[in-house]
């Protein structure tokens, strides 16, 4: 039996058999059941063994810096539900991030358009293009984008789209002023050139001829000869470069101002002195001192260090009603109220390093000794005290249960109870001392941390590439982001390796600060554009111009076929303008029709040349474009070409071209090295009887060759001067008053 402390009892009897039980247990169990330790029952004591609600709050602080407590194998990773914990492997949970985070302040998601104010770098690791634009964003215009280079050229590779060679040549129709001194000198004697009706008896200013009626200029004065280069003119403003000498004869003014002159303004004058004062003894009208004064009310720097003396005793300045109370920020004052710094303590200051505060769990490691002054309890428990428990008392066994029995607060032990820390009001289970802080406990499995349990946390080895695109991983970006800069400027920067490189797709809006709309682009295939009521444009001037100005010539495509351009003219148009090509290569043009005839109202031509009004004229080495149909001219003057070309420019006629006319001078006219071809049947003739049309065809000093061509209703069929022409199989019908009218010309046939 155990030892019962109640026995032997003062009344009543014992058996021999009772005490020598009570002693053996007494001696053999060495068990003292003091059922009280220092006035704490055993229920004030948790078990090794038996689950406890422990209410009061422990601080863990072991003798040296280690983990407060130890996990055995069956606690580890096991989740205590409610737990707290100060830190997660010696983290706060400030060092996470939560559950809910995201980066919208510092990156880009990958599906919400953003704006990017930082200037970004495109660098990728090897040589390639900075970035891809999927199909979506393929050719889609990026508003103000300045790209660097288009196909690898920058914009000084481009003509712009309103360029012109007005810097080289003259225009037709535009008055220019001619630099270069050319030479005129006719294959054969006459006249340089020759002035049309419009021209004949005109003056020519600045003219300068050799002779006039053979006599040299020097035989003549001119007819508004004056002597302004040596007088100065009674009424006329002029600019005196002589120094003159004003000298009267006796002393007095040098010249007299007249009522009108007095006082006014003469601009750049210098006077030597006014008033007898030279210059240096003036200051500016614009003069400041603001570089070595400061201003009463304009706010300054004072780099220099002012000593404040009054002439007696007092403050060194007086602050106005404005300034009083104001704090002055960065001020060191050397003094308060006379005191320097060192007589004051910080504002944040207080003795915890030295004294126990008396709301605040400390741990006091001085050993006092509590000596009353008579004899007496070293202290008094207050109410909130009494009956708790003293640290330090070892008992041998408290309400039967030996040391073991317990979890000794210096001794580090394995309790196998799954004990509940119940605080009896709300708060921490309990408190670790300053070794134990920050210490981590293997395999605690924390419920919450600050707080906030591991849902709101992100894993250690979490990403966001489902939202945010990587610095150096390929992506497909599918939100359209703004790039704003903080400040103007480029919005992102090309690393080495992106310079120069070809984004695939990539549409920018500018190119070295050029729209678009400033370059001809590349064609890449057929171009049609349509003339007449309904189409693209009323007239074919106006097609060709959109043409030449917004497209370059096609370049040799191996195996695909080089593109066109062509203008289409729309069934029922008639025409009503005059086509003037000058200088340029069209040959890149075609130009068909709905029907195989086009007319032309000539009535409202206004543009003359050569020999008449022409329809479509070629001049100054030009390329007409390829014309697959004709035109019937609808004229009643005796002045309308029907085709003119001139100075070395050229047309190529596809099957069925041609002029039908009227009435005009010529249907066909080649002049000064131009030359024409077809490459088989093409019409050149009059409509309304011989004596409407001057000539089917004109040549002077070119080159035709027009097999099977239709050639007829002309007073003259053919006129041909210095000039080589092929008609073979050509149908010249009846009705003409002369066939060939030729001047030193080949021409097959010749009758």
């Amino acid at each position: 039996m155990p030892f019962d402390p109640n026995k032997p009892a003062t009344l009543g009897p014992l058996s021999s058999a009772e005490i020598r039980e009570n002693f053996r247990a007494l001696k053999e169990d060495r068990i003292v059941d003091a059922g009280w330790l220092s006035s704490f029952p055993l229920t004030a004591f948790v078990l090794k063994s038996t689950p406890t609600v422990i209410t009061a709050v422990h601080t863990f602080n072991p003798t040296t810096a280690g983990a407060p407590f130890a996990l055995g194998s069956n606690a580890q990773g096991q989740l205590v539900t409610g737990l707290n914990a100060d830190t997660v492997d010696g983290h706060h949970a400030n060092a996470f991030a939560s559950a809910t985070h995201n980066h919208d302040a510092t990156y880009i998601r990958k599906n919400n358009a953003d704006t990017i104010t930082a200037v970004h770098t495109f660098s990728p690791s090897t040589a390639s293009a900075p970035f891809i634009l999927d199909s979506n964003a393929q050719r889609q215009l990026v508003t103000g984008l300045n790209a660097d280079m288009v196909d690898g050229q920058h914009a000084d590779a481009f003509a712009t789209a309103n360029h012109n060679h007005d810097a080289s040549y003259v225009r037709k129709g535009t008055a220019d002023t001619i630099t270069a001194v050319h030479t005129f000198n006719p294959s054969s004697a006459g006249a340089p050139f020759i002035l049309g009706a419009n021209a004949q008896g005109r003056l020519v200013t600045g003219l300068n001829a050799d002779t006039v009626d053979g006599q040299h200029a020097d035989a003549f004065a001119s007819a508004s000869h004056n002597h302004d280069a040596s007088y100065v003119r009674k009424g006329t403003a002029d600019t005196i470069t002589a120094v003159h000498t004003f000298n009267p004869s006796s002393a007095g003014a040098p010249f007299i101002l007249g009522a009108n002159a007095q006082g006014r303004l003469v601009t750049g004058l210098n006077a030597d002195m006014v008033d007898g004062q030279h210059a240096e003894a003036f200051a500016p009208a614009s003069h400041n001192h603001d570089a070595s004064y400061v201003r009463k009310g304009t706010a300054d720097t004072i780099t220099a260090v002012h000593t404040f003396n009054p002439s007696s005793a007092g403050a060194p300045f007086i602050l106005g009603s404005n300034a009083q109370g104001r704090l002055v920020t960065g001020l060191n004052a050397d003094t308060v109220d006379g005191q320097h710094a060192e007589a004051f303590a910080a504002a944040n200051h207080n003795h915890d390093a030295s004294y126990v505060r008396k709301s605040t769990a400390d741990t006091i490691t001085a050993v006092h000794t509590l000596n009353p002054s008579s004899a007496g309890a070293p202290f008094i428990l207050g109410a909130n005290a009494q009956g708790r428990l003293v640290a330090g008392l070892n008992a041998d066994t408290v309400d039967g249960q030996h040391g073991d029995a317990f979890v000794r607060k210096s001794s580090a032990d394995t309790i196998t109870a799954v004990h509940t820390f119940n605080p009896s009001s709300a708060g921490a289970p309990f408190i670790l001392g300053s070794n134990a802080q920050g210490r981590l406990v293997t395999g605690l499995n924390a419920d919450t941390v600050d707080g906030q349990h591991a849902e709101a946390f992100a894993a250690a080895n979490h990403n966001h590439d489902a939202s945010y695109v990587r610095k150096s991983t390929a992506d497909t970006i599918t939100a359209v982001h703004t790039f704003n800069p903080s400040s103007a400027g480029a919005p992102f920067i090309l690393g080495s390796n992106a310079q120069g490189r070809l984004v695939s797709g990539l549409n920018a809006d500018m190119v070295d600060g050029y729209h678009m709309t400033d370059f001809r682009r590349a064609m890449t295939s057929d171009i049609t554009v349509t003339v007449g009521s309904g189409g693209d444009f009323g007239t074919i001037n106006d097609a060709i111009n959109y043409l030449v100005n917004n497209f370059l010539p096609p370049c040799y495509r191996t195996n695909s076929g080089t593109p066109k351009a062509k203008i289409r003219i729309l069934s029922g148009t008639i025409l009503s303008e005059q086509i003037f090509i000058e200088g340029i290569d069209l040959s890149w043009i075609v130009i068909y029709a709905d029907t195989n005839s086009v007319e032309v109202n000539a009535n409202s031509f206004n543009n003359y040349y050569w020999y008449g009004y022409p329809f479509i004229c070629g001049r100054f080495g030009a390329k007409l474009p390829h014309i697959t149909n004709s035109f019937y001219i609808n004229s009643n003057r005796s002045d309308v070409i029907g085709m003119l070309l001139s100075t070395n420019s050229e047309a190529h006629i596809p099957y069925g071209g041609g002029i039908l006319i009227t009435k005009g001078f010529a249907a066909l006219c080649v002049m000064q090295g131009s030359m024409i071809r077809s490459e088989d049947y093409s019409a050149w003739k009059g409509v309304a009887g011989r004596n409407n049309l001057s000539y089917a065809i004109y040549a002077d000093l070119s080159i035709i060759f027009l097999p099977y061509a239709d050639i007829n209703t002309a007073r003259t069929l053919v006129h041909g001067d210095k000039s080589l022409i092929r008609l073979l199989g050509a149908n010249f019908g009846n009705d003409y008053n002369t066939k060939f009218d030729l001047r030193n010309s080949d021409c097959i046939p010749s009758s």
